[in-house]
């Protein structure tokens, strides 16, 4: 009897232990230390460091919450107190206490906030449930505060969230999109495997977001604090909820009145490693850029780093075995003029070599990939020192293997460039969205010896976040014992335009004023950050907008950008006009003079070939040189306004300085100019049936034996109605159908013209081109063209031989 006693009081102090929540600590690489809270079914993981913020939460083994993107808006825990506002996530507690009870384990953090104010966060857990709890002090200003729950979420499984309508209950599915204002207070989401639901209860001023985008749920958390805590519950249950007449009823907010105990947590920061020689020589500043014509007002802006993609290995071995660098050759050129280093972007599988035939594809043998990096780094090993293994392979547009395929492609390419020349440098591809989580398995998988640089794509929504990116890859590799130096190959904001993500700002300005704060806190942790991009059509992230075929029109973020690279100095000075107004047809000339103290080189940048009268585009020399320039218009330019630029290099090609002269062209009678756009592409089957979405023409794979639809969109921006000549040329054009060799286009008004192609069946698999040429009929001089390029593969991913 006393022996069943004893079993029965292990078993029942067992059984304590099960109900009992409980915390350790942990190391991530990720996140630095993480308390782990666990109670029954239950697992939360809070990063202490990270603004001790819910990063993973796991009901009955299956992860319903993720710590979301690193860049955006996703993932963060936010306040606002008067007009100071911020991230805690960003900003480490100034202290972290726990308190452990008899079936209650909690973390409450406190923030000391820009303006004197402290917000404490407590997160509590218990048989009952979650509980999260958010207040202010220390301040009479009005304060909000905002934290995000991240539901996971995947096609394959529809979330919806139930609440109280009337007398019932309403359930409704979540999607993206869709309006989520005015929900009621509390309300369940249902739809994980096993039937769970989590029904939340918000306390007063406290108010549920949800976001829903893609296959992600952001289940905001937010309230407007007045004195009493801003808190929530969350309660899980099996039982079907949907057909429940009424929400369970709130739990109790714990009492956490008990002895609070300090945790002891730190915030490790590593060294930086030491900056590359190159980088020293050649400064932080870059830009990504692959057009030859723009070489020169990017350098103008003291730039001396350009990325290239022109060493795509789609681009150079477009056949196998025949492999051409002309295009990376002149787009090389252009940047040894004007005195820049090169990063070599090596990206982009060819049609024939990849496993699908997309540019994302795996390689089917990794010896013509080895091959490709020891020729290409062979061919150029004088030229180009620094090159990047592949661009963005943590997104699958870009790739679309395994974590362990690109370790092997990476490994691969890394042997092959140290073969071909020892001395160069090899970059690790820049990483985007989830870049951080994705290095992290990298380095797991033991890539820690196949780069000598680390490849950082920081893009978000404000500039500490990007640097808060920079210490976690850095972070990342103090856990696996690396320091290497981290090199940006794309950062950049957007002032509006259709390609959303983060960084997009309101204003020209704004962007200027972004890419100012960037270099000057993001060089703190990067040997050289390259701006995304330099050449760009619109409001988008480019540093100079195109206009006519050779001109530009700079932005305020290139402003901003000499004015960090490439400060005046007493040494050299440039008199020269700041505006002007001309008069197509007419003849014109503007006055400048420069002085200085050594040998220097000029010209000026941005002008039309047609324009010149004289030597206006050839280098002028000396120390003291009158660079006046005449210009004769021609008759049909169109009204509008742009830059020429006024360069000066030293006797070794470096710009030294430069001065920007905008210049407004009038025209009153008849005008034209012209655009073509034809970036968009459709597949068509065997049958001539339409296939799967438009996509972007340079991306194209398609069969032998398919086809595919090319739109080619000419736009007339003259004051007349205009009849537009097409000339198509290139590998791919004796595919086409037969199509009008000219279209007429009103004044102000876009064309269409829909070329459709098959393919032959016995075309052997490789890169084919199409070049789109279109002119005015009624000013023949006035042009432009389109360049396209198609991979054809064999379905059967034989290669076919002529």
């Amino acid at each position: 009897m006393r022996l069943r006693l004893v079993l029965a009081y292990f078993v029942f102090l067992l059984a304590l232990a099960a109900m009992a929540a409980d915390m350790s600590l942990q190391q991530s690489p990720l996140y630095g230390q993480v308390a782990v809270l666990t109670e029954g079914p239950v697992r939360l993981e809070v990063a202490l460091t990270e603004g001790c913020r819910l990063i993973s939460w796991q009901l009955n083994g299956q992860e319903i919450l993720y710590a979301g993107r690193s860049w955006g808006g996703d993932g963060y825990d936010r306040y606002k107190v008067g007009e100071q506002a911020g991230e805690t996530r960003l900003l480490p507690p100034t202290v972290i206490d726990t308190l452990r009870q008899d079936g209650l384990v909690a973390l409450r953090a406190r923030f000391q906030l820009p303006g004197g104010a402290v917000l404490q966060r407590v997160i509590a857990l218990n048989p009952d449930g979650l509980f999260i709890d958010s207040s202010f002090s220390d301040s009479d200003a009005a304060a909000w505060s905002e934290f995000a729950v991240h539901l996971a979420r995947s096609k394959a499984v529809s979330l919806a969230m139930v609440y109280p309508d009337g007398d019932s209950m309403s359930s409704h599915p979540l999607q993206p999109k869709e309006d989520y204002s005015g929900l009621p207070p509390a309300l369940a989401v249902t739809g994980w495997r096993d039937g769970w639901s989590l029904i939340w209860h918000c306390g007063d001023g406290l108010r549920i977001q949800p976001r829903v985008w893609s296959d992600n749920l952001s289940f905001g958390l937010a309230g407007t604090y007045d004195g009493t805590p801003l808190r929530a519950s969350c309660q899980w249950r099996q039982e079907g909820i949907a057909d429940a007449a009424t929400l369970p009823s709130p739990a109790p907010f714990p009492d956490c009145a008990g002895d609070w105990s300090p945790l002891a947590f730190a915030v490790g920061e590593q060294p930086r490693a030491e900056v590359c020689t190159i980088a020293r020589e050649f400064g932080p500043y870059g830009v990504c850029n692959g057009d030859p014509l723009f070489m020169a007002p990017l350098a103008a802006a003291g730039i001396r780093w350009v990325r290239l993609g022109s060493f795509s290995w789609a681009a150079c071995e477009r056949n196998a075995g025949q492999r051409d660098f002309s295009a990376a050759d002149t787009a090389l050129a252009a940047a040894e003029k004007e005195g820049m280093a090169v990063i070599g972007l090596m990206s982009g599988t060819p049609g024939w070599a990849g496993l699908d035939g997309s540019r994302a594809a795996v390689p089917k043998d990794w010896r013509q990939w080895r091959e490709h990096v020891a020729q290409t780094v062979a061919t150029f090993c004088n030229r180009v020192h620094v090159w990047e293994i592949w661009n963005e392979p943590d997104i699958d547009k870009f790739w679309k293997g395994s974590d362990g395929d690109f370790v092997q492609l990476l490994r691969v390419a890394y042997q092959a460039a140290k073969e071909a020349d020892p001395t160069c440098l090899v970059m690790s591809a820049g990483l985007d969205g989830m870049g951080e989580s994705y290095f992290a398995r990298m380095l797991a998988l033991g890539a820690d010896d196949a780069f000598d640089l680390v490849g950082v794509h920081p893009y978000a929504s404000q500039v500490a976040t990007a640097e808060h990116r920079m210490r976690t890859m850095q972070r990342i590799m103090a856990h696996h014992g690396i320091n290497k130096p981290m090199w940006i190959t794309e950062v950049g904001w957007q002032s509006g335009g259709w390609k959303g993500g983060p960084g997009v700002v309101a204003s020209e300005e704004i962007k200027a004023a972004r890419l100012s704060e960037a270099y000057q806190r993001l060089t703190a942790h990067a040997d050289v950050v390259c701006w995304y991009t330099g050449v760009e059509p619109g409001q988008m992230y480019g540093l100079l907008q195109p206009a006519g075929a050779h001109g530009f029109v700079l932005t305020p973020a290139w402003f901003a950008l000499r004015e960090l690279a490439m400060p005046a100095t007493a040494n050299l000075r440039i008199d020269a006009t700041e505006a002007v107004t001309l008069r197509a047809g007419e003849e014109h000339v503007l006055p400048a003079t420069i002085y200085g103290q050594q040998p220097l080189q000029a010209r000026w940048i941005g002008l039309e070939p047609e324009w010149t009268t004289d030597n206006g585009a050839a280098p002028l020399s000396g120390t003291t040189m009158n660079a006046a320039l005449r210009l004769r218009l021609p008759a049909h330019l169109r009204p509008s306004s742009r830059h020429l630029l006024l360069a000066v290099q030293d006797q070794h090609g470096r710009h030294l300085a430069s001065h920007a002269v905008t210049i407004n062209i009038e025209n009153p009678g008849r005008y034209c100019e012209l655009k073509l756009n034809g970036d968009w592409i459709r597949r068509v089957d065997r049958d001539g049936n339409d296939v799967g979405a438009w996509a972007p023409a340079h991306n194209l794979a398609i069969s032998a034996g398919e086809g595919f639809v090319q739109p080619i969109r000419p736009a007339n921006m003259g004051n007349a109605d205009e009849r537009l000549a097409l000339t198509v040329r290139g590998s791919a054009a004796p595919w086409l159908e037969p199509h009008p060799d000219s279209i007429a286009v009103p004044a102000g008004q876009l064309g269409w013209v829909g070329l459709r192609a098959r393919v032959p069946a016995g075309t052997p698999t490789g890169t084919y081109t199409l070049d789109v040429l279109i002119q005015s009929e009624t000013f023949p001089d006035v042009r432009t063209e389109w360049h396209g390029s198609y991979s054809i593969v064999n379905p059967n991913g034989a290669t076919v031989k002529d």
